[in-house]
């Protein structure tokens, strides 16, 4: 955080400086316990109650702003009080009046799938060209991350990558009115998070807040292969489009797509130039990553060789915990290899995983283990439809659903041609691997897509864990 005098914060806050020296630098923000260190202002919140006053001394505070009555004999001399009406409405709109503070690149990313991905490439390109960029860590994006990202700008900053997520129909609205990107990025718009915003018209309508809350003149990219994000209304967004896509003409695409030993190599299309490129990780889904990531970083001054060498230094398995790592493959018993995929099981990331399964099997039987279908609200039959047809569409060998609500899969597969005795219910990750380790040998490759089990979070790594032994 830039410094700034606590005199500066309390103005902005419209708070009532009643003890402390208003020239005092204030270097950073807390309001919760882990947030305290010297130079700090806190925002009294109950969360922080049991820290006492001597605690907070001891820790550097130099001043907490509350909406209690506070007996000021009960605070040491040493530590400033601000006084506000309303504690949240004074935190955020200090948070927004920190923003207003920086005039540069703010990338602000949303969508259904790729948001993480497309973030990390950003930012791994940028770092090729500018010496500080600010960017969303791993994969936390809901609102209150927002404060973390923001504040860690200062003078020094040359951009910021910040990803916003979505679980209600709001959300992108309020941490689009806080971020307030430069750039904008939708990635795709698909079923997820059904259960927060119940309809797919209002998952539309909620990526499609991020518009609202841009700069004015701000620059909004999006996927011109993607059907629903053609649903967006556009109409008083004042700005400049940017389409990138496979299919269809675009401003930013890519022919000639393979799948290599590493990822994808493909051919970049852009109004000024075109160029070989390739990534590391599999899948179209990737491609389409890559080419939301390049519109942005060209924007900005990127070269060819910025963007290809900082695609060759991002990682997938970098930027998730273990357990949720993209797309990784590992050895398993017998001399099998087994795919592994951590994202959460929605429609898209089911899709991305069986193109691959599909497209890196080398002759291989291909096997499929899989739980629920995540985030699907009311919208269940729908949601489990379409994942049996993608299933039967990719010719499996064999397929393990884990669950009784992983079951619709198999039946909807059978219903779109996959041959029943190709399927087998199982009830917990003991049995699947029971199953499995008759299957695997050195001809096997399997698809290991578990996030969830019967609504209860479930590790897919358990099972790699025992097909490994």
């Amino acid at each position: 955080m830039q410094s700034l005098t606590l005199g500066t914060i309390v103005k902005a806050i419209n708070g009532e400086l009643l003890r402390g020296d208003p020239e005092s630098l204030i270097t950073g923000i807390g309001r919760i316990k882990k947030h305290l260190y010297p130079q700090c202002l806190v925002f009294y919140y109950r969360s922080l109650y049991r820290v006492s006053f001597d605690e907070m001394l001891q820790k550097g505070i130099r001043a907490i702003v509350t909406q209690e009555q506070i007996d000021l004999q009960t605070v040491p001399e040493e530590i400033g009080v601000v006084y506000v009406p309303d504690l949240r409405k004074a935190y955020w709109g200090f948070i927004k009046y920190y923003r207003n503070l920086f005039d540069i690149p703010v990338i602000g990313i949303t969508g259904t799938a790729g948001k993480t991905t497309t973030k990390e490439m950003i930012a791994h390109i940028l770092q090729q060209r500018y010496h500080d960029i600010v960017y969303s860590y791993c994969s936390f994006n809901a609102l209150d991350s927002k404060p973390r990202y923001i504040l860690s700008i200062d003078n020094k900053t040359d951009a910021a990558v910040i990803e916003l997520g979505l679980s209600g129909p709001t959300d992108i609205a309020i941490q689009s009115a806080y971020v307030q990107p430069t750039i904008g990025i939708i990635t795709n718009i698909g079923i997820d998070h059904m259960e927060g915003c119940k309809t797919l018209e209002n998952i539309i309508k909620a990526k499609g807040q991020i518009i609202k809350g841009m700069k004015k003149g701000g620059t909004l990219i999006l996927n011109n292969d993607d059907e629903n994000s053609k649903k967006l209304k556009l109409e008083q967004f004042d700005g400049k489009i940017i389409y990138f896509g496979i299919n269809d003409k675009a401003d930013i695409s890519a022919s000639n797509i393979q799948y290599t030993d590493i990822g994808m190599k493909f051919i970049l299309h852009t109004v000024q130039e075109t160029a070989e490129l390739v990534i590391p990780g599999w899948g179209i889904h990737n491609v389409y990553n890559a080419l939301a990531a390049i519109a942005a970083c060209q924007l900005m001054g990127c070269s060819v060789n910025d963007i290809q060498a900082g695609l060759m230094q991002y990682r997938e398995e970098m930027i998730h915990w273990p357990e949720r790592c993209p797309l990784k493959t590992m050895a398993g018993i017998n001399g099998s290899v087994i795919l592994y995929d951590g994202v959460k099981s929605n429609i898209f990331s089911i899709e991305a995983a069986l193109e691959v399964l599909k497209n890196i099997a080398g002759g291989r039987k291909i096997i499929a283990v899989m739980g629920d279908v995540q985030r699907v609200g009311q919208s269940v039959d729908e949601s489990y439809e379409m994942v049996g047809k993608k299933v039967a569409d990719a010719n499996l060998d064999r397929l393990i659903t884990i669950g009784k609500n992983a079951v619709q899969i198999g039946e909807v597969a059978v219903e779109n041609g996959m041959e029943r005795e190709k399927i087998c219910y199982v009830n917990d990750l003991n049995h699947a691997a029971l199953t499995l380790k008759k299957a695997l040998d050195s001809n096997a490759l399997v698809l290991v897509k578990i996030t969830f089990i019967e609504g209860k979070r479930t590790s897919g790594l358990s099972l790699v864990h025992l097909l490994m032994k």
